[in-house]
């Protein structure tokens, strides 16, 4: 039954890539709005905000553990790596993840109970990250719906189980446990499908060009890490600032950013393929003329979502929440609005990726790193919530200019080399 609906043979293809690579960009992006909304109502805004810290560190890890592969992987076209070295290095980077989650454990002498769950939700990406590494060259062979209904299986099965057991059981204890338990029981039940399907997929270890991936990737890594601080970077700074029930209140407003970047996407995911086709051919035009089409796409899909924030989207915020928020509109309206360029900043960074001129990234987030450094803690103790906003603004405009800018060099330098080799053929 499982391999019917993942390898339905009269379904279509690009139909169901679109549809399901949708459904699990919107599972994946209220996932931790739910969590939260969950841990409020069950444990109170205090309680949430201590959850929501933790499941945010957990998030920032994911970066380590990734280590930003997966593009890199799908846009490898001429496999110049195989499965096993993927699998291989991806292991390896996962298990710093988990050391590094007790790492911050330790440092902020968490107890027994916070380093519990703490370990359960890295757990949870750990699942997530192996996983991804079989979906990357499944994704690569045309599948992306099959991976979309993967990922959304264990979201939906995992998640769920995590609700109902802390709403039933009233402890983030358990309900982290049996998250990461019902997730790897799903991730064994897909990934044994999958593999039916692609023999190639088999368990193999290899390091054989493992330590040359993880170089090529590093500056991807580096940037995905400094990535998933720099959004989050105001979140830390009002945990040390301020009190743990404004942190909670800042998340609420902050959740809908993420439906703009995961819908966002959902948008250019399905043509990484595509993409990384036009820059091997030397289609500059045709790689350029897409980028523009999709950032037009992400900056209207922005402004629809601002527009509906407005209306109607802080209102319901506020009824589902429990919280009064009408005092924060402009502030929400303006975290939407950066949610538009923090989405383009990354769809940019995976043209780069698709380049190969991975040391932009790192020019790019060690540039907006350093404008954290000096702006963050000093915007939000002087402004509180709002100050986060302007934070994350200032970070995600910095990103988002210094890519395209990139991205413009390169693409014209191309183009004006590859005119100049056709002239030396022609004489």
């Amino acid at each position: 039954m499982l391999h019917r609906l993942l390898f339905d043979e009269k379904a279509n293809i690009t139909k169901r890539t679109y549809t399901w690579n949708l459904v699990s960009s919107l599972l994946f992006s209220v996932q931790s709005a739910v969590f939260l909304l969950v841990a409020k109502r069950v444990s109170g805004e205090t309680d949430a905000g201590v959850f929501i810290i933790l499941f945010t560190v957990a998030q920032t890890l994911t970066s380590l553990g990734n280590y930003n592969i997966r593009d890199y992987q799908v846009s490898d076209i001429h496999e110049e790596y195989k499965f096993s070295t993927y699998y291989t290095a991806r292991l390896l980077t996962e298990s710093v993840m988990l050391v590094a989650a007790l790492g911050y454990a330790f440092i902020k002498k968490l107890d027994v109970s916070g380093v519990v769950v703490l370990m359960c939700l890295v757990g949870y990406r750990f699942v997530e990250g192996v996983e991804d590494c079989y979906h990357g060259v499944v994704h690569r062979k045309g599948r992306f719906d099959v991976t979309s209904i993967c990922m959304s299986l264990r979201i939906i099965i995992s998640s769920t189980v995590f609700i109902a057991v802390y709403i039933i059981t009233k402890d983030q204890v358990t309900a982290s446990v049996l998250l990461l338990v019902s997730s790897i029981a799903v991730y064994l039940v897909t990934i044994r499908v999958i593999k039916a399907e692609y023999p190639e997929l088999k368990i193999a270890f290899s390091f054989d060009g493992v330590v040359r991936l993880l170089t090529v990737c590093f500056p991807i890594f580096i940037g995905a890490f400094l990535y998933s601080y720099l959004i989050n970077a105001p979140k830390y700074a009002i945990d040390s600032l301020m009190p743990k029930n404004v942190q909670t209140v800042y998340n609420i407003l902050f959740m809908p950013i993420f439906v703009v970047n995961i819908l966002s996407m959902f948008i250019y995911k399905p043509i990484i393929v595509k993409l990384s086709n036009l820059w091997d051919e030397g289609d500059t035009k045709g790689f350029f003329a897409q980028m523009i089409k999709q950032c037009v796409l992400i900056a209207v899909l922005d402004m629809v979502i601002v527009a509906g924030g407005f209306v109607i989207g802080l209102k319901l915020l506020g009824i589902i929440y429990a919280a009064e928020l009408s005092e924060y509109m402009g502030i929400f309206c303006l975290l939407l609005m950066f949610g538009g360029v923090t989405a383009m900043g990354y769809y940019l960074n995976v043209l780069i990726t698709i380049m190969r001129k991975q040391f932009y990234i790192l020019i790019g987030y060690g540039a907006a790193f350093a404008v954290s450094l000096l702006t963050t803690r000093r915007l939000v103790s002087t402004y509180g919530i709002g100050g986060a906003a302007y934070a994350y603004g200032v970070i995600a405009c910095a990103i988002m200019l210094i890519y395209l800018i990139a991205i413009c060099f390169e693409t014209g330098r191309r183009k004006k080399n590859d005119g100049a080799k056709k002239r030396v053929n022609k004489t």
